[in-house]
């Protein structure tokens, strides 16, 4: 079981199952990352759909830099899944969860979520 915890949907309740009207959704479905000072500035973490693999560009950093190159952790972080992503899983039932990744990338299914279970129509 995992030690993170579900991602917070931002336009919708908190819950463990939501219906995704693609139709009124938008550009795509926004979420925030609870706890994030659980994990190092070091670290990314990217959105997961289902068991789709995680593209590069889906990752995002946990810190920002200031103009002379120092971190400073970021206590807030909104990712979104496109909604062209979502398109193909209309009328089915899909789980998001995000998962941080490490240069390393030792940590396997260690680093990932608790699900959100979407209903997509």
């Amino acid at each position: 079981m995992s030690t993170y915890k579900k991602p917070v949907l931002v336009q919708f309740p908190d819950a463990d199952e939501v219906t995704i009207d693609l139709a009124s959704l938008g550009s795509g479905l926004k979420f925030t990352v609870p706890d994030l000072d659980k994990i190092e500035y070091e670290w990314e973490v990217a959105p997961v759909l289902g068991s789709e693999p995680v593209e590069w560009a889906d990752r995002k950093a946990l810190a920002s830099y200031d103009d002379e190159g120092n971190a400073q952790k970021l206590t807030e972080l909104e990712l979104t899944v496109p909604k062209a992503r979502l398109e193909k899983y209309r009328g089915q039932v899909v789980e998001l969860r995000y998962r941080y990744f490490s240069e390393s990338d030792d940590y396997g299914d260690d680093m990932v979520s608790a699900p959100v279970r979407l209903k997509v129509k």
